[in-house]
Order: C-alpha cells, then sequence, then structure tokens
C-alpha cells in the first residue's frame, strides 16, 4: 500500500506536455532513481539490510509504469525537484506525498 501511493505522487510527477531538451529522458529517470532511493531510504530505516529491495522494488514498477524514453522535457523546479527528494520527509514519503517542486516536473507527449 506504502508503495503504491509513493508511485502515485510519482506519477503526478510526470505529466505530459511538452518542453525541450534532449536529455530529457536522463532527466526523467534521475528523478524516478531519486524518488526511489529517497523512498527505499524512509522504508528501510528500521532495517538497512532492506534497502537494494525496496530501491529495486520501487524503480522496478516506477520503470513499467513511467516510460521515460517519451520524455520530452522538465520544468524549471527540476533541479529543486531532485535537491528537495534527497531531504524529503519520511512521514511525508510513506504517505505517499512528493514534494511541490516534483509535480509535473517531467514532461510526455
Amino acid at each position: 500500500m506504502m508503495k503504491s501511493l509513493y508511485l502515485a505522487a510519482l506519477l503526478g510527477a510526470l505529466s505530459c506536455g511538452g518542453s525541450d531538451g534532449p536529455s530529457a529522458p536522463e532527466k526523467c529517470e534521475a528523478v524516478v532513481t531519486a524518488a526511489c532511493n529517497r523512498f527505499a531510504v524512509c522504508t528501510a530505516s528500521s532495517d538497512p539490510a532492506s534497502f537494494g529491495a525496496q530501491f529495486n522494488a520501487c524503480h522496478g514498477q516506477a520503470v513499467v509504469t513511467f516510460d521515460c524514453t517519451r520524455a520530452t522535457g522538465v520544468t524549471a523546479s527540476y533541479q529543486s525537484c531532485l535537491d528537495q527528494l534527497a531531504v524529503h520527509p519520511c512521514a511525508l514519503v510513506v504517505a505517499g506525498q512528493l514534494p511541490a517542486s516534483c509535480a509535473h516536473v517531467v514532461q510526455h507527449p
């Protein structure tokens, strides 16, 4: 349940629209990786050995759900999103809430 809430929030970060940037797919992947890294840090805090499994489960599901190869750009809040993901409160992460700067940060056609 916790992972599905977080993935639903991540879906909100990846929106429709157009933008610029030949490296948009890599930037999309960076958002997914940062979000799943924070998810794993927060959910594995009581069992550090489970970090890899938590990260892999989140990332595996995210790349199936969000096709970063179709990303066309990112918004101006891209770097802020990445910076805030790294320190986002775990209580919000486990509640499925991403930083506001991550809303619709990656754009798809």
